[in-house]
């Protein structure tokens, strides 16, 4: 069975970001997140993180104050622990997100699989 990320989109804007599921074990977490004009508060996360963000425009700033602009198509990783926050996402326009969530004891091995 197939799905297409880019399904079910909304067509107004969001009242909150939406985080969807699409896989998870032991090993990872895959996630489809959408915002439109949503930022976020600081994250410290337990877990290394891939993201990429598929459509749409946003800013994500790291403790220190580095800010990294993303269009469609760019993609970071960012280690566990490493403080950061969404500051802007595009309200005119859905921000399709996707997220790789990888547990740390786990990283050289997910690291080969992927």
């Amino acid at each position: 069975m197939s799905d297409n990320i880019f399904d079910n989109l909304p067509k107004r804007v969001l009242p909150k970001e939406v985080f969807e599921t699409l896989h998870q074990n032991k090993h990872l977490k895959l996630e489809r997140i959408l915002s439109t004009g949503q930022t976020s508060d600081w994250y410290d996360q337990a877990q290394d993180e891939w993201v990429i963000l598929l459509q749409g425009h946003a800013t994500l700033v790291f403790e220190g104050g580095k800010a990294v602009n993303l269009k469609p198509g760019d993609y970071l990783f960012i280690e566990a622990h490493r403080k950061h926050r969404v500051s802007w996402t595009n309200p005119d326009e859905v921000c399709v997100w996707l997220a790789l969530y990888i547990p740390v004891q786990n990283n050289s091995a997910s690291s080969q699989m992927l």
